[in-house]
């Protein structure tokens, strides 16, 4: 269950990174952006809080290259994770690392090994429209310490199905719908479905997740925004 919760989280950074610049219309950005999603179990009932600030940003002739700190809190107000991650655009598409969106409790377990990461970036168009289909992410990390350990993650079925108007503690946005897969294998295999909606300027407004049965079991809103 723990680790069900983290890929919440993670699927919920995938499409709330609010704040990468005019490089790409979905995502304004400036020195100190920052935003926050509030979570929730299938209940309604708040599980926590992650918040997101850019604190590293630099100019490209094509684009931009970013630092985002990511610091995730529970109910009770405990900081939970507290990391950073990287970020670029390039002519119009953005990209993320799929290392960065690993849960670190399954990063952990492979203790001092030597890695071998292999894998793609994530990739965000700048235009959306409705029948769209975006590009799978994939990455594969193995190490070997008188055993072998492998962590596969892959993002498919990425799909723009619609557009619909959501709203959160953050306003009323008009948004594209997309849904996708989200698949983590190490000793055991994990499987979420994901809707997003995003919004221009913004990014991603609303996540829900879904157990491979179809029922919900987390959601996410952004609740505040300072671009």
């Amino acid at each position: 269950m723990k680790k069900i919760i983290v890929l919440v989280l993670i699927s919920s950074f995938l499409i709330s990174s609010s704040a990468f610049a005019q490089c790409n219309t979905y995502y304004n950005f400036k020195e100190g952006s920052k935003w926050e999603l509030e979570t929730f179990n299938k209940k309604g009932s708040k599980t926590g809080i992650v918040k997101y600030f850019i604190k590293d940003y630099t100019a490209l002739n094509n684009g931009y290259k970013a630092v985002v700190n990511m610091i995730i809190t529970n109910k009770k107000g405990k900081q939970t994770r507290d990391g950073n991650f990287a970020a670029r655009c390039k002519n119009g598409m953005t990209y993320f690392d799929m290392e960065q969106f690993i849960p670190e409790e399954s990063l952990k377990a492979f203790g001092n090994m030597k890695l071998t990461v292999t894998g793609e970036e994530l990739e965000w168009p700048g235009t959306l429209s409705t029948g769209m289909r975006l590009k799978d992410g994939h990455i594969e990390v193995k190490g070997d310490q008188g055993f072998p350990l492998n962590l596969k993650m892959d993002i498919v079925d990425r799909k723009v199905v619609g557009k619909e108007k959501i709203t959160t503690p953050a306003g009323t946005f008009d948004c594209y719908k997309i849904t996708y897969k989200m698949k983590m294998k190490t000793i055991i295999s994990i499987e979420l479905g994901v809707t997003q909606w995003m919004a221009k300027g913004i990014g991603t407004i609303k996540a829900e997740n879904y157990n491979k049965s179809g029922k919900m079991i987390a959601y996410s809103v952004i609740s505040k925004y300072d671009m």
